[in-house]
């Protein structure tokens, strides 16, 4: 895997060591569902957001939790959503 991706080993390594520490929601068909209703309404409204950002909130909008970001202005008024700004230490 390494070669293919430019990555060796040990870094592969560290990436899933440090992914150990999160839960990984998985992609279903209502996230897609709920992807293309995001997207069309921003489109609609104006308001295009990016591909990423869509799945971001989308996965937010699924699983019913606060979406915590740096940029809480790509997810204004995504209906339902609840962003949060950076948590400060």
């Amino acid at each position: 895997m390494g070669d293919r991706t430019g990555w060796g080993l040990e870094r592969i390594s560290g990436l899933d060591s440090a992914l150990a520490g999160y839960a990984i929601a998985p992609l279903t068909e209502r996230t897609a569902r709920i992807w293309a209703d995001v997207f069309v309404s921003r489109s609609r409204a104006g308001r295009p957001i990016e591909v990423s950002d869509c799945w971001v909130a989308a996965s937010a909008l699924e699983y019913e939790v606060p979406l915590i970001t740096n940029n809480q202005r790509h997810f204004e008024g995504i209906e339902g959503l609840q962003v949060l700004g950076p948590v400060k230490s």
